[in-house]
């Protein structure tokens, strides 16, 4: 920002730091809570004692199957969502993308040793791509919004929030440049990742034959 607003961005940042410390506060204090221990100690039951009862007959069901289902059914999300996306969606549509993707991300890398080591690390390579994409466009989004929202809740009045006020707008016009930047890279981003040959990839790792262990043992 230009050395003119550079005083308000400074007042900025010193209301930052206290609200941090007290939210800071707010989560120790959470933390330390009644009700946050009895919380751990019903999720520790659970997963010790309840997980394997509640299984049922899907426990049985091979894993190499169940995941293959799971990652087919997540892939198709994340293309439909991401062929919906035009010059004209909403920051919300791109959001919605970027939790698709994650979803997908983390099956993968769950069940990544059931698969092809080579496709897998392509398949994770190129969603990575756009993923990045999208977590820098939603980053700029939120971040706009909470200084916008900061901004209209300063008091009338006053050097200090008349300073404040300048840097912000500074500030949430460059977030806004940068934002149109990343948002420019999302249709060669996501042409890739969508294109037939990287398709063709997904769909080739999740019909191989079951992967073998070094020793030659079935997974």
């Amino acid at each position: 920002l230009p050395d003119n607003l550079h005083k308000g961005l400074d007042a900025f940042f010193v209301d930052l730091k206290v609200a941090r410390k007290e939210a800071f506060g707010r989560m120790v204090k959470g933390l330390q809570s009644p009700e946050y221990e009895g919380f751990v100690a019903r999720w520790k039951d659970f997963v010790t004692n309840r997980f394997c009862e509640l299984a049922g007959a899907r426990g049985e069901e091979p894993c190499r199957e169940a995941a293959t289902a799971l990652i087919r059914k997540r892939l198709v999300k994340v293309l439909q969502a991401g062929a919906a996306i035009n010059d004209e969606s909403q920051d919300c549509e791109l959001h919605r993308l970027r939790i698709q993707c994650k979803k997908l991300r983390y099956l993968l890398e769950f069940y990544r040793s059931l698969f092809s080591d080579t496709a897998m690390v392509s398949c994770i390579g190129q969603l990575k791509k756009l993923q990045d994409n999208l977590g820098t466009f939603n980053d700029l989004s939120v971040q706009q919004r909470m200084l916008e929202h900061y901004r209209n809740e300063l008091g009338p009045g006053g050097k200090k929030n008349l300073h404040i006020a300048a840097a912000l707008g500074g500030l949430i016009t460059h977030l806004q440049s940068d934002q149109l930047t990343v948002r420019k890279k999302f249709a060669k981003t996501y042409g890739s990742f969508s294109s037939e040959e990287h398709i063709a990839l997904f769909t080739d790792m999740l019909d191989a034959p079951l992967k073998q262990l070094e020793k030659g043992e079935t997974v």
